[in-house]
């Protein structure tokens, strides 16, 4: 009887994490994004609204984050003025956030937590920094993590939110840790989320990865953003998955591209493995990697999807 009994733990804790990652938002989404709400609502009353046709905490945590993303947007005034003066940027309050609509990061969290709270679902701030080009960063960021069937979840309302096609980021929504940690990295270690946590000289080693990286490659993201070639030559992983082209592109400080020869490494089922580098000037210079999708039709391929950058240097 008690072995069968552990049978049916093990059974429910693994449909509870398989659930977590099946589950089909699309009417959470098609919902909140047909919603008209004024700003004079009240918050209960709006969370009320947001998750009422949902039953399950997977569904209703999605609907907030929708709605959270629809209609907050980034405050990118505040954000310059809270690092002018941290002690004098006057910080909103969730309420306050409903009315403006607008909001810098750690007051989008609050909000999120507030929300996410009474919605009765257990959600927690986590402060942090976080990391994507060469030329900037680390920043001061703040996002969530949210308990959902027995499990916590990691999301980002800010880089979720809306770009200038009016879409929402979803990679930023129950990010897997071993993903989100290429970006984000939080002042206490264990809301990493991870089994095993990267010492700060590690973190700093990575290279700026993109969300797309996840989607266009099954290699755990790269380590280290240098790369040193004393001959003018390298070998440059094929990151991309099977049916995806990878494209190298290499740029001096001033964004111009540099010229190069470039030849597809092959293993014994002619798929290619990595590509050789050459005919590089010494200098130091930006490499980006990006995927495309083979398109139907002949010769052409979809919109490139920009995947991690690395420093180079030629000696």
């Amino acid at each position: 009887m008690k072995g069968y009994a552990l049978l049916l733990c093990v059974f429910l804790l693994i449909a509870s994490e398989t659930k977590a990652q099946k589950v089909n938002y699309s009417s959470v989404d098609d919902y909140v994004a047909n919603m008209n709400v004024d700003t004079t609502m009240k918050m209960d009353n709006l969370v009320k609204l947001i998750t009422r046709p949902f039953n399950d905490e997977h569904r209703k945590a999605r609907a907030i984050f929708d709605w959270i993303c629809l209609n907050i947007h980034y405050d990118h005034a505040g954000f310059e003025a809270s690092l002018e003066n941290p002690e004098a940027y006057p910080f909103k309050m969730p309420d306050e956030v409903l009315k403006r609509r607008i909001a810098i990061c750690s007051e989008i969290s609050s909000l999120a937590k507030e929300m996410f709270g009474r919605a009765g679902l257990k959600c927690e701030d986590i402060y942090g920094e976080t990391r994507t080009y060469f030329s900037s960063g680390p920043f001061d960021h703040a996002w969530n993590a949210v308990y959902l069937s027995g499990k916590w979840f990691l999301f980002d309302c800010t880089w979720g939110g809306v770009n200038n096609y009016n879409k929402i980021n979803y990679f930023y929504f129950l990010t897997p840790p071993e993903y989100l940690i290429a970006s984000h990295l939080p002042n206490d270690i264990k809301w990493t989320l991870l089994e095993k946590n990267p010492t700060r000289d590690e973190v700093d080693r990575f290279p700026p990865v993109w969300p797309d990286y996840f989607s266009y490659s099954e290699k755990p993201f790269p380590r280290d953003k240098e790369i040193v070639s004393t001959d003018g030559s390298l070998r440059v992983t094929n990151y991309v998955i099977k049916g995806f082209v990878q494209d190298i592109r290499i740029v001096d400080k001033d964004e111009h591209y540099i010229r190069f020869r470039q030849t597809p490494v092959l293993n014994t089922a002619g798929d290619t493995t990595a590509y050789q580098i050459s005919g590089l000037q010494n200098g130091s210079y930006t490499m980006r990697i990006s995927g495309f999708a083979l398109d139907p039709t002949p010769g052409t391929l979809s919109e490139g999807k920009r995947m991690v950058d690395f420093n180079l240097f030629v000696k």
